[in-house]
Formats: C-alpha cells, sequence, structure tokens
C-alpha cells in the first residue's frame, strides 16, 4: 500500500540496472513529472503489478536504451491523465508479458520513436482505451511474436503523423475488440508482414482514414471471422506492392 502524491522528477540517468523478482501491490501514483530522464543498460525479470493507480503522470525528454523486459505480469491497472513528450525508445526487448485488467484513460503521445524493438508471449486480456491521442510517431524495426488480444476496446482515438518502417507481425490472435470514433492522419506503413493473424468478433465504428500510404506490405495466412464495419471513410490513400496470401473472410 504506497502511494506518490506531487512527485517531481528533473534530470535523472540510470545506467546498468537490473531487477529481478519484484512485486507491487497497491500502488498509487497522483500528479508526477519525469523530466529528461535517461534510461540505458536496464533488465527486468519477474516483475509483477498488481493494482496500480496512475493519475495526472507527464513524462518529458526520456530515453531508453538497451532495456529488457522478462517474464513481468500486469494486473488490474488504471492510468488517468498522462502526457508523453519526446519520448525515444531504442533496443528493447519484451517476452512473456501479460496484461489483464487494463484500463487507459486521456493519454497524449508526441513525438515518439521506436527502434529496434521485439516483443515476443505477449497476452492482453480486457483493455480499455479511451481518448487517446498519438502525433509525431515513428515505428522502426519491430517485431511482434505470439501476441493475443482478449476484450480490447478503444475509443476516441486519434492518430497524426505515423510512419511504420520493417514492422513484422507473427502468430497474433485478436478476440472481441471494439473501434470507436477513431481517426487516423498521415500514416505510412513500409515493409510491413503479417503471419498467421486471426481476428475474432471485431466492430468498427466511425473510423476516419486520410492521407495513408501502404508500401511492400505481405499478408500471410489471415483469418477473419464475425467482422462490422460501420460509418468509415477513407481519403487519399495509396497502396503499392501488396501481396495477400491464404486470406479467409467468414
Amino acid at each position: 500500500s504506497i502511494q506518490f502524491n506531487s512527485i517531481q522528477f528533473n534530470s535523472i540517468q540510470f545506467n546498468s540496472i537490473q531487477f529481478n523478482s519484484i512485486q507491487f501491490n497497491s500502488i498509487q501514483f497522483n500528479s508526477v513529472q519525469f523530466n529528461s530522464i535517461q534510461f540505458n543498460s536496464i533488465q527486468f525479470n519477474s516483475i509483477q503489478f498488481n493494482s496500480i493507480q496512475f493519475n495526472s503522470i507527464q513524462f518529458n525528454s526520456i530515453q531508453f536504451n538497451s532495456i529488457q523486459f522478462n517474464s513481468i505480469q500486469f494486473n488490474s491497472i488504471q492510468f488517468n491523465s498522462i502526457q508523453f513528450n519526446s519520448i525515444q525508445f531504442n533496443s528493447i526487448q519484451f517476452n512473456s508479458i501479460q496484461f489483464n485488467s487494463i484500463q487507459f484513460n486521456s493519454i497524449q503521445f508526441n513525438s515518439i520513436q521506436f527502434n529496434s524493438i521485439q516483443f515476443n508471449s505477449i497476452q492482453f486480456n480486457s483493455i480499455q482505451f479511451n481518448s487517446i491521442q498519438f502525433n509525431s510517431i515513428q515505428f522502426n524495426s519491430i517485431q511482434f511474436n505470439s501476441i493475443q488480444f482478449n476484450s480490447i476496446q478503444f475509443n476516441s482515438i486519434q492518430f497524426n503523423s505515423i510512419q511504420f518502417n520493417s514492422i513484422q507481425f507473427n502468430s497474433i490472435q485478436f478476440n472481441s475488440i471494439q473501434f470507436n470514433s477513431i481517426q487516423f492522419n498521415s500514416i505510412q506503413f513500409n515493409s510491413i508482414q503479417f503471419n498467421s493473424i486471426q481476428f475474432n468478433s471485431i466492430q468498427f465504428n466511425s473510423i476516419q482514414f486520410n492521407s495513408i500510404q501502404f508500401n511492400s506490405i505481405q499478408f500471410n495466412s489471415i483469418q477473419f471471422n464475425s467482422i462490422q464495419f460501420n460509418s468509415i471513410q477513407f481519403n487519399s490513400i495509396q497502396f503499392n506492392s501488396i501481396q495477400f496470401n491464404s486470406i479467409q473472410f467468414n
């Protein structure tokens, strides 16, 4: 039962840190501000988070380099009023991560760059995203392996100026996903590969796509079951060099 209120971190640097077998229960963060933080060579092993609440948190100028997460479990986490500005992630690896009962409300991401990230064996259960805005995000060299999404809801999400380069998705399953009021503006996809993806019970409502470009995309073994699209608008979309293999719509 730990509570953090009105905390400010300025100019912090973490180098060569290793966390093993850590458990967090009943933690609350209120009015926390992080400015100019750098993380280098950090390893997290066997970490469990239970009943965590984040309220009014601001992250400015954060850099993550060479971080490895192994065997992490998140249960009952709530994020409210979080702002991320100028964040860079380099060489990050996530292995065996489980997210259960997570709620994101009023989150803003500005100027974020992801480079060389690998996700392996990740499970998302009962996640809700409300009022999220992504601005100026770049994803480079990302690999997703064995990911499962169950009972996810996206409400009022806006994506602006996003670029995806060299992304690979392998063995992904989406179950019971709902998208409401989503807007995509200025998105570019380059060199993306989807292998063994299954979509079950997906609903799209009020989605708008503006200025989207797809280059060199490959879809292999994709299955869509019970999908509903309502009120979708596509404006200025370009598809270049796309290959679809073994796709099934039911």
